[in-house]
């Protein structure tokens, strides 16, 4: 058996530690699904279904042609009880680097779903139109009411009538 090398004992240290992770990757990708489904909703198609009961849109397979043939060769599986002390150390490191990137996954998680709670009271391109309306309809009903002149003042006597066929009758001032 060869030695291992120090980067595969930190890859292993490493890929280790991040199988406890990933069911937090698993639900980030369902999140930003979900908050991709409800800015669809929002600002381009209101009516847009649910798939299986989920808030998420249609994948489409990418082009033939388009690449991506090529794998990542799966790190050499590490024995731990043949480790040196230093491999050990090197091996804790990897698991270190995992578990800082799964601190920062849960920040992610959280901040996903505060966005998805955003995204789900969001209103749709309708809603906001019809908002703005009222909004512009209340500024101009504004502007008309401040706008008019003053109502004229009229006099407490009343209006001369006048019946055809009868002289008018002059008015004392007294």
């Amino acid at each position: 058996m060869r030695p291992y090398t120090p980067a595969e004992i930190l890859q292993a240290g490493a890929d280790d530690t991040r199988r406890a992770s990933v069911h937090l990757v698993v639900e980030l990708e369902g999140l930003h699904a979900a908050i991709c489904w409800h800015w669809h909703r929002v600002n381009i198609d209101e009516h847009v279904p649910l798939l299986d009961g989920e808030e998420r849109l249609p994948r489409h397979p990418a082009p033939a042609g388009f690449g991506g043939t090529t794998l990542a060769l799966p790190a050499r599986q590490v024995r731990l009880d043949a480790l040196t002390a230093a491999g050990r150390r090197l091996y804790e490191l990897g698991g270190r680097k995992a578990r800082a990137e799964h601190e920062r996954l849960i920040t992610r998680v959280l901040t996903a779903r505060r966005e998805l709670d955003v995204a789900r009271a969001a209103s749709t391109r309708a809603e906001r139109a019809a908002f703005v309306a009222a909004i512009l309809h209340a500024s101009t009903a504004t502007e008309h009411r401040n706008s008019r002149p003053p109502a004229a003042t009229l006099s407490s006597e009343a209006w001369p009538v006048r019946i055809p066929g009868q002289q008018r009758e002059e008015r004392s001032t007294s």
